[in-house]
């Protein structure tokens, strides 16, 4: 169970965040500031919410896949999973298509982070939940 929840962190976590965490330090120049506004800009870009939708759709796939866990706790995931994804979708388009003039820059980043958030509890639980149903 242990090694599937590291092998979860290690490839789909880090592995997805490696580009944002580049992109931040690259644009960061130098400096903590620096740093926290280029975090900020990746974020208000909507590259997280990528990894959301990215993320809630394994965690989906890993409840309803062969290896499932039944009960109140699969439908949990996947309906948070699932309205996560149709969430961060409209928010995704808001940021790409610069429609950032209408939505306030703050709530973009607010709903990336809290998104990413469900995203990585909602990963964690299917990961989790899917190793017990194994034993």
């Amino acid at each position: 169970m242990i090694e599937n929840i590291i092998r979860w962190l290690l490839f789909t976590v880090i592995f997805s965040l490696s580009p944002v965490v580049f992109s931040c330090l690259l644009g960061s120049g130098t400096g903590f500031s620096g740093l926290n506004l280029a975090f900020m800009q990746v974020i208000q870009k909507g590259e997280i919410l990528l990894l959301s939708v990215g993320l809630s759709g394994a965690a989906i796939g890993e409840m309803i896949g062969k290896e499932r866990c039944e009960g109140a706790f699969q439908v949990l995931v996947v309906g948070i999973s699932f309205l996560n994804v149709v969430l961060s979708i409209p928010f995704y388009i808001a940021a790409g298509y610069n429609f950032s003039s209408k939505i306030d820059p703050g709530l973009l980043y607010e709903m990336s982070l809290i998104s990413y958030c469900c995203a990585l509890s909602t990963g964690f639980l299917s990961t989790f939940l899917t190793s017990m149903s194994k034993q």
